[in-house]
């Protein structure tokens, strides 16, 4: 049974110094996601697991705001969608739309401490 772990650089290098766990896995680093289908797939798939009862409408300049407050990092994006999944229903749309991150700022006010 394949068992992938995500962790941070730190925590990768962490993981070396045991020389048990470096024969056993394998690391490798993911790129961060970019504009392109590959980021629009992962976030319909996200749209499509979020507890909302409106679809979300997120255009392509809200998703280059995401990428780049996360840096494209995938924990980073997954956080970001939750917050306004959690902000859109606290604020009773129950859907994530274009207006919820009208600039990086307000987008990071969403996040809370940097990605």
């Amino acid at each position: 049974m394949p068992l992938v772990c995500v962790v941070t650089a730190q925590a990768r290098n962490a993981l070396r110094t045991d020389d048990q766990l470096v024969r056993r896995f394998e690391a490798f680093a993911l790129p961060p996601w970019r504009d392109g289908e590959d980021v629009i797939g992962l976030i319909s798939t996200l749209q499509r697991t979020l507890p909302l009862r409106r679809e979300s409408q997120i255009d392509e300049k809200m998703l280059t705001q995401i990428l780049s407050v996360t840096g494209g990092i995938t924990s980073g994006i997954l956080s970001v969608m939750s917050q306004l999944a959690i902000a859109a229903i606290k604020r009773g749309e129950e859907r994530v739309i274009p207006g919820d991150v009208s600039s990086a700022g307000k987008l990071q006010a969403v996040l809370g401490d940097p990605v």
